[in-house]
């Protein structure tokens, strides 16, 4: 299994990635729900955001990761 991901956090076994106007398409929705889920098939913890989250709501979305990180951390 070989993917590209945006983000890679291999200590926290955290991926980020941002989904693109494209990531709207029904193929790459498809192909977008197996990577995923062969990467939470290895311990892999995806965070996904749309390019909109970014621009518009960067404060949620940085708050989320943080949230998440601070989860991972106390297991």
């Amino acid at each position: 299994m070989n993917y590209f991901v945006d983000f890679i956090c291999k200590k926290l076994m955290l991926i980020i990635e941002i989904d693109g106007y494209t990531h709207r398409f029904e193929d790459v929705v498809t192909n977008d729900d197996k990577k995923q889920k062969d990467l939470e098939s290895i311990d892999f913890i995806v965070l996904r955001y749309r390019d909109e989250d970014i621009l518009d709501n960067i404060y949620n979305v940085v708050t989320d990761i943080e949230d998440t990180i601070k989860e991972i951390l106390n297991k």
